[in-house]
């Protein structure tokens, strides 16, 4: 399946965060959670676990293969000790007045 497809697929789940439209493996809050995290030395289990979620759910975030959920983010801005909404600006899914 072609990016192209991929995008529209994802576009078509209502709820999805607006870098689920970015081509796979492009994600700025992928970049951003990945970078937190080793600055952290936290590996993706031990983030995973802080934020109770599964490890491939870090892995598939960071590396753009899936979007994060509103209340995923939550859970990975609380165990990276970051704002929510840093994970919305980060991405472009919140602009800030």
């Amino acid at each position: 399946m072609s990016t192209r497809h991929d995008i529209r697929r994802v576009r078509e789940n209502k709820g999805f965060p607006s870098d689920a439209t970015v081509p796979r493996g492009v994600s700025p809050l992928g970049d951003y959670v990945r970078t937190r995290r080793v600055q952290l030395g936290m590996t993706q289990g031990d983030l995973a676990r802080a934020a109770n979620v599964a490890q491939t759910t870090i892995s598939m975030i960071e590396i753009g293969e899936r979007p994060a959920n509103t209340a995923t983010r939550k859970k990975i801005a609380k165990a990276l000790g970051v704002k929510p909404v840093d994970l919305f600006m980060i991405s472009g899914d919140f602009e800030r007045n």
